[in-house]
């Protein structure tokens, strides 16, 4: 099993990364299972509950070549915005906003 209480239990062979992202940086616990992060085009699935400081995503479709340990994903970003992150969670979007920590990546894009 997968996240605390192993709460993620696979019904086949998954593979599973584990990123540097929890909690304890702003990311909202609530709604863990209908989180998502994306690699390009790729969805790749929150399993599991979500650590104080890691989160585990099913990797499972993203193509070895693709694969690497230094690889970036995106949690808030064009393909997942800020309010779907916001409604998954239960909460409002400057709620998600204004509790991320200083150890998110952040690229500001004009409006």
């Amino acid at each position: 099993g997968v996240g605390y209480g192993l709460t993620y239990r696979a019904a086949a062979p998954r593979r599973i990364a584990t990123i540097a992202t929890g909690y304890a940086d702003g990311f909202a616990r609530q709604g863990a299972s209908r989180g998502c992060a994306w690699l390009d085009d790729i969805r790749l699935p929150v399993v599991g509950r979500i650590s104080m400081d890691s989160l585990a995503l099913d990797i499972s479709d993203v193509p070895d070549s693709r694969l690497s340990p230094d690889m970036t994903v995106d949690l808030i970003g064009p393909r997942r915005g800020v309010d779907a992150v916001a409604e998954a969670a239960g909460t409002i979007g400057y709620e998600i906003l204004t509790a991320l920590g200083h150890r998110y990546h952040r690229d500001y894009i004009a409006a």
